[in-house]
């Protein structure tokens, strides 16, 4: 009986954890829908049995994050590839109320193709997101001190994307040791999810077109030597409309059929991040 109950315990918080995340998703997409039905237009179509894939693709990949929190924790310092190095150092920034191992995956992608990588915890988003900025510009500085010649490409999920631009404007030398940047699902323009919340920083600073964003500036006057792409999909519940994922003069690439965490972890997304990033690094100067 014992073993029988030290087995079920844990198998019912992963049941309970799944059903927390199908009743989020399922929220969010009523929020989702109802946002376009305002605005008189159509959503991104699915269909019943692309909906039904979706929320399967999105449970699966909750619980892959979840085990990422398991098997990356404490990781976030840098790592080298097992084989040689054949390119700069990647920075991975995570996104609101998330942690660094949730970018595990790609940084395993990377350092396959023999990039290092290092990850950043920039710590809880209270009492505003822009805390983030400060732990996320002292790795930046760290970066750019360690590989003063080579320099490094940065890859950001959600609002890591935005904390980037904030570190670039307070700390504009660091704009020259960046190449490329990678932003995914981030709220560069804001996001219609926070319409319903009137009050606070998360308001303020991701309600659509908010002074705060529009006051920022894009990567073209951050970081004019770097190259950037912005990537959005479709069919994200958390940043939407996928419009405001992406900046202007910044390679700008959409995506379906993927939810917000699944840029992390869903086999397409991944593919983009590496492709994007395998083109041969030039040298900073």
């Amino acid at each position: 009986m014992k073993p029988f109950l030290l087995l079920s315990i844990p198998l019912a918080l992963l049941l309970i954890f799944g059903g927390g995340v199908l009743f989020w998703a399922t929220v969010s997409q009523i929020r989702f829908l109802s946002y376009f039905k305002n605005a008189s237009s159509r959503p991104p179509a699915l269909g019943f049995v692309g909906w039904v894939s979706f929320y399967k693709r999105t449970l699966a990949g909750a619980y892959v994050l979840l085990w990422w929190s398991l098997r990356a924790a404490f990781q976030t310092g840098l790592r080298q590839p097992n084989g040689p190095v054949e390119g700069r150092p990647v920075l991975c920034v995570h996104g609101l109320f998330l942690n660094s191992t949730c970018m595990w995956g790609i940084r395993r992608r990377l350092e396959r193709m023999g990039r290092p990588t290092r990850a950043v915890f920039m710590g809880t988003p209270l009492p505003t997101p822009l805390s983030y900025a400060r732990p996320l510009a002292k790795v930046m500085r760290s970066l750019s001190e360690q590989f003063r010649e080579e320099g490094f490409d940065i890859v950001a999920h959600s609002i890591g994307g935005v904390m980037i631009r904030e570190v670039l404007r307070q700390h504009p030398d660091l704009a020259g040791s960046l190449h490329r940047i990678v932003t995914l699902g981030s709220p560069h323009h804001g996001t219609a999810v926070v319409r319903w919340i009137k009050a606070g920083p998360i308001y303020k600073i991701l309600a659509l077109g908010s002074p705060y964003l529009r006051e920022l500036g894009d990567f073209r006057t951050l970081a004019p030597r770097s190259t950037a792409t912005t990537v959005g999909t479709l069919h994200d519940l958390v940043v939407y409309p996928y419009e405001t994922c992406h900046l202007e003069g910044a390679h700008q690439v959409t995506l379906d059929r993927i939810s917000h965490l699944g840029l992390m972890t869903e086999e397409r997304a991944l593919d983009l991040v590496q492709n994007t990033l395998a083109v041969p690094p030039d040298p900073v100067g």
